[in-house]
């Protein structure tokens, strides 16, 4: 059995974002959000991909700002909110603690929106924060007259799993 899970959901009414508490969401700045995203990477997924090397800008390059769907407003971070300035997050040098990015699954004219990379630093889940940058996502895409998003996961990750299905998305 593959270890990946796809899922999906169908937008039947539009999303309404959620909020987390203490935590805002803004989209992708410049260049420095690059070593934001790899350092929430490594933190985000520590432990769970064994022998993987950590991430390159000429990684975060290849993955995304190199395919033609790549669009910097469809790259949210999640962030501690000026009201709440201390941070518990391995991610020191930000107050980063999430991150989403909306891609393409498939090749043109059969491709989907697509979630990629939904991560948040392993300190502050179980706070709201993975589900208000999911809502965001949806809200993107819906805004974008499409109603189907997809996306992939391991079935090992029991909590992104639960995450996904808590939020509507089904077994493909």
């Amino acid at each position: 059995m593959t270890p990946l899970l796809r899922l999906a959901k169908s937008l039947a009414f539009e999303p309404i974002a959620r909020a987390a508490p203490g935590v805002e969401i803004r989209p992708f700045r410049d260049e420095a959000d690059v070593d934001t995203w790899l350092a929430l990477r490594e933190a985000a997924f520590a432990g769970l991909v064994q022998s993987a090397r950590p991430w390159t800008r000429a990684d975060f390059e290849r993955e995304f700002t190199a395919k033609p769907w790549w669009s910097p407003e469809y790259c949210w971070f999640a962030t501690l909110s000026k009201s709440n300035p201390t941070s518990d997050s391995p991610v020191m040098s930000s107050p980063v603690v999430g991150s989403v990015v909306l891609g393409r699954s498939g090749r043109p004219p059969d491709d989907e929106a697509c979630v990629m990379w939904l991560m948040v630093d392993p300190a502050r889940r179980r706070r709201g924060i993975g589900r208000a940058l999911l809502t965001t996502l949806e809200q993107a895409v819906w805004n974008a007259g499409e109603r189907r998003i997809v996306l992939e996961t391991h079935r090992n990750w029991r909590d992104a799993v639960q995450l996904y299905q808590q939020c509507g998305y089904l077994p493909l």
